[in-house]
């Protein structure tokens, strides 16, 4: 099978597997459907809404939810979808849309993905231990392990 011919549920199973195992079990994700389905006994399931992010799941020890938009190699990006992923975004999620390259193969895509993801997420796994934070003179608090900082009064830090 030519790298253009992966379908994208094949990359979205692969990286779901691919990303627990990579990432040592720090990032939980699961199948995420989104619309309503009709049962084969009648009546209807109501699943994620439209444009929800193909796998969802959550992240260790933070707990902050991640959610990842699968693409293949032509498939379009609607405005539901971005939507969604600015949405929970603005949430506090981390939120991202991974498309797998043709250029490259299954093992490729896998690896660039999951480190498209560890750096994503390398903000939210932070707890902001006091070893990491900096109480920096111009005021507020600053993690030198993920970038954080706040604005406000400067915490009590021993030095």
């Amino acid at each position: 099978m030519s790298a253009a011919a992966v379908l994208e549920q094949d990359f979205q199973q692969h990286l779901r597997v691919e990303v627990t195992r990579s990432l040592g079990g720090r990032v939980r994700l699961w199948r995420q459907p989104s619309g309503r389905f009709e049962t084969k006994k009648g009546g209807w399931v109501e699943a994620a809404p439209v444009g929800a992010a193909d796998l969802s799941g959550v992240i260790s020890p933070t707990g902050v939810r991640l959610e990842v938009e699968v693409k293949g190699p032509r498939t379009p990006m609607t405005g539901a979808q971005t939507t969604w992923r600015e949405s929970m975004g603005e949430r506090g999620a981390v939120a991202l849309q991974l498309r797998y390259d043709a250029a490259v193969n299954m093992e490729g895509n896998l690896v660039l993905a999951c480190a498209t993801i560890a750096r994503a997420i390398a903000a939210a796994e932070c707890v902001h231990s006091d070893d990491v934070l900096f109480a920096h003179p111009a005021g507020g608090v600053w993690c030198t392990g993920c970038g954080w900082r706040s604005g406000g009064r400067a915490r009590e830090i021993p030095l």
